[in-house]
Parts: structure tokens; C-alpha cells; sequence
């Protein structure tokens, strides 16, 4: 064999050993694109299945929020799940922004907030309880309401606001809590007026007024009403109460007065010096300088009165007596006293936006 057929085989023989190893390059190229494929389909059916299970969780909570608004409000409103909270759907509406509502992975409503309209409210049982309040609240004023505010947390009462430019009421559970009444200070007895100056007059501390406001009168069913003074002065905010009848001074709060840390946010080594100096403080200490202090302001006679501190409270003192109201006292880790409030009536209506300023979307 010479060199030239050698040569010739040589060259037959690579041919094939080329050919193979491209086709199996290539094989394995259109395997690997195969699986790619595949896996891409598959990704993209596992995505659908998860935004399917999504969008069917989301509307399970929508169609609960709305069967429960609509419980109440005889409408049913747009919503939307704004986020999750672990297996919690938290709604809003497209009217305002205030406006939550919690659904339970269950489908259950565990909490709602929500401002509407009083015109909007279709003949449902929450309007006529509106209508009985307010007119046993103000009889005379027959002004519309204008909006309603509607807070429920599961295992807890329905609690209802509801106001008008004139004045508030408040139900729970469909029953009339209390109502305020907007109004001016030429609407009251001049003797209210000359009772609340009185206290402030006795808090002394170079406490001096700027201006004084009547906040609310208080309407609770079947109680004497209590006006709500506002005192601004150079130290702070002072609160007084006085009731309609007696003039008896109901409740004193001076806390922009007395309190060592107003308008201050304690670091958590400072709130646990507070809390070790509240702790520590001495009932009958505290009584001794409660009752003198209580004398002074109110001319409230807490002698005969037992003393306690309270148990949901660390900086409040208790006094009872048979046959007496108790008399709340708040104190400051240095001993003095921001409030006493005599515990006369089993409402309590703090002089707070929350419980007595008009409702608004």
C-alpha cells in the first residue's frame, strides 16, 4: 500500500468519527434545549397554580368584608386587599383612606373600621338605632347626621359613632352610650363657668390662662350632663369637668403641668427608670399627698377612704369608700399627682378626639 491510499483511508475514517461526535453534540444541544423548555412550562404552570390560589384567597376575603359592611351599612362597597399580614387579608375601600378591614385565612372578619356617609345607609337596623339615639339624645335638634363611623373587633361589642355639626352619639351594641353636644360657653349656666374657673384657680404652680373653651357637654341617659372645659395656658394643657345640678367638679387633668417627661419619648433605659421609680413608691405616701392635693383642687374629701394601687395601672391610685364613687388619682414617678377623676358614672368619656370630636372620612 502506497502512501496516497493510506492517506485515502485516513481521511474516510475521520469523516465518520466527526459526523458522529457533531450529532451527538447536537443531540445533546436539542435535549438540553427540550428540558428548558419543559422546566419553563412547568415554572410557568407552578406560577399560574400560585397566582390562581392567590387571586382566590383575595376574593374569598372580599366577598366576607362584604357581606359584613353590607350587614350594617345596607351596601357594598369596592374593595381591594391592600397587603397580608401572616394569613391575614387587610382591605381598604376606594372612599378613604381610614377605611380597614381584617379577613382571617377562615374567611373570617376580625376587625373593621369604616367612615360613611349617613345618606348613604340603606334601611337596615343600624339607621333606626341612629335615629332612636340621636333623638333621645337631642330631642330639639333635628339636623341630619352626616357621617357614621362603624369599628367592630371580633369578640368584642359594635361600637358606633355617628355626628352632625351639633353634637355626637355613641352606641354599643345598638345601644346609646352618650352623646356630646357642640356648643359655646353663652349656652351654659354662668355658675358652671365661675366652678371650673375655681379649680383652675386653686392648681397655683405659676399656672396662668390664656383662654378657656367648652369643649363638649357630655349627655349620658338618665345622668345629669357634664360640661368639658379646656384651659390653654402658659404651661400646657389643663381638662376640667364640672357637672350640670351640682357644680361638683368631676375630673382634673394636669398632666402638661406635673409629668417630668411631657412631650418626650423615653429611650428603654429611661422607661425602665420610670417604671422602677413608679414601682416604688409608697401607697400610703401617695394617699397622704393625694387627699391634700385633692382638698385643694376639687374640694374633694378623700378621708375615710381606703387606697390601693390600681391593678391595670402602676401610676394610678384607687380610693373606695362604701357607699361612695371611687376616685381614680394618676401619679408621676416623682410622686405628684396629673389627674383625679371621681368614678361617678359607668361611661367614661375621655375629653379625647376619639371619644368626642365630630367623625370625618
Amino acid at each position: 500500500m502506497n502512501k496516497i491510499t493510506r492517506n485515502k483511508m485516513k481521511i474516510k475514517l475521520k469523516t465518520p468519527l466527526l459526523v458522529l461526535s457533531s450529532m451527538f453534540i447536537f443531540g445533546a444541544a436539542i435535549i438540553t434545549t427540550l428540558n428548558s423548555d419543559v422546566l419553563a412550562e412547568s415554572s410557568k404552570s407552578d406560577n399560574s397554580l400560585s397566582s390562581s390560589a392567590s387571586n382566590a384567597a383575595n376574593q374569598k376575603a372580599i366577598d366576607a368584608a362584604k357581606s359584613k359592611i353590607e350587614e350594617f351599612t345596607g351596601n357594598s362597597p369596592s374593595l381591594f386587599v391592600s397587603k397580608k399580614d401572616g394569613s391575614t387579608s387587610i382591605l381598604k375601600t376606594n372612599k378613604n383612606k381610614s377605611d380597614e378591614i381584617f379577613v382571617s385565612s377562615k374567611g373570617i372578619v376580625t376587625y373593621v373600621s369604616l367612615t360613611v356617609k349617613y345618606e348613604e345607609l340603606g334601611e337596615v337596623k343600624l339607621k333606626e338605632q341612629l335615629d332612636k339615639a340621636w333623638q333621645l339624645t337631642f330631642p330639639e335638634v333635628h339636623e341630619p347626621l352626616e357621617y357614621v363611623r362603624i369599628r367592630l373587633f371580633e369578640g368584642f361589642p359594635v361600637e358606633v359613632r355617628a355626628s352632625n355639626s351639633k353634637g355626637m352619639i355613641a352606641l354599643k351594641d345598638g345601644k346609646l352610650e352618650y352623646g356630646v353636644q357642640y356648643a359655646n360657653e353663652k349656652e351654659i349656666p354662668s355658675a358652671a363657668l365661675k366652678a371650673a374657673d375655681q379649680v383652675f384657680n386653686n392648681i397655683g404652680k405659676g399656672v396662668r390662662k390664656t383662654d378657656r373653651k367648652l369643649k363638649v357637654i357630655i349627655i349620658r341617659p338618665g345622668e345629669p350632663a357634664v360640661y368639658g372645659f379646656e384651659y390653654n395656658t402658659n404651661k400646657g394643657k389643663i381638662s376640667v369637668e364640672i357637672e350640670e345640678n351640682s357644680l361638683q367638679p368631676l375630673s382634673v387633668l394636669l398632666w402638661d403641668i406635673v409629668s417630668p417627661y411631657k412631650n418626650k419619648n423615653l429611650s428603654e433605659k429611661e422607661y425602665k427608670a420610670e417604671q422602677k421609680k413608679l414601682n416604688s413608691l409608697n401607697v400610703k405616701t401617695l394617699a397622704k399627698t393625694a387627699q391634700k392635693e385633692a382638698k385643694a383642687l376639687m374640694n374633694l374629701d378623700l378621708s375615710g377612704y381606703s387606697a390601693e394601687k390600681y391593678k391595670h395601672s402602676n401610676e394610678t391610685l384607687v380610693f373606695t369608700k362604701k357607699g361612695a364613687p371611687e376616685v381614680h388619682a394618676g401619679f408621676t414617678s416623682a410622686g405628684t399627682f396629673g389627674s383625679f377623676t371621681i368614678k361617678k358614672h359607668k361611661v367614661i368619656v375621655l375629653l379625647d378626639k376619639e371619644f368626642i370630636d365630630p367623625i370625618k372620612p
